[in-house]
């Protein structure tokens, strides 16, 4: 179990590294991506194993291929609480800006920032760290860096999926 979390944080520390490199853009499409990947295993999880329906439900155009598809399936299936389910389509609402708008912007551009401070009132950090949001918000050492507040989302996002994932009954049937 100890080198489970250890090569989990040790990944985790990579894509933090990853997503630190990014321009503000490439940073949200890469972090969604990564969320929609955990999200596509711990649905996974519940599902029958490599067979041919579960695999034509992820794949496009199938039924689950869409990441707020997964999303809201994942709540439906009870796999995470209504906190974890709006800050995953919150993180999804900002790669869709990023990535569907061509002017440029930021995590500071207004519409992106006003989400990214919602995305963290939102994660009930608590529940995922153990920690009080104010403790996680004094960690922060710059509250106008929406950027950071993004990453720091993200990896709580991540940490709970993977959590989640982890806990999962590994349905084999």
């Amino acid at each position: 179990m100890v080198q489970a979390f250890d090569l989990f944080f040790s990944e985790s520390a990579k894509i933090l590294n990853e997503l630190g490199g990014e321009s503000d853009r490439a940073a949200a499409i890469l972090a969604v991506s990564i969320l929609d990947e955990s999200l596509t295993n711990l649905i996974k999880s519940r599902l029958r194993k490599g067979s041919e329906s579960t695999k034509a439900l992820f794949k496009h155009p199938g039924p689950l291929s869409d990441y707020f598809t997964k999303a809201s399936v994942g709540y439906s299936m009870c796999l995470y609480e209504k906190n974890i389910y709006e800050g995953l389509k919150i993180a999804g609402e900002i790669r869709n800006q990023f990535g569907h708008f061509a002017k440029p912007m930021t995590f500071e551009t207004r519409s992106i920032s006003d989400k990214c401070k919602t995305l963290y009132e939102r994660i009930d950090v608590p529940a995922i760290t153990g920690f009080s949001k104010e403790q996680i918000r004094n960690s922060i050492s710059d509250e106008k860096n929406y950027r950071h507040t993004f990453r720091t989302c993200f990896m709580l996002l991540y940490i709970e999926m993977h959590r989640r994932l982890e806990s999962s009954p590994n349905i084999s049937l």
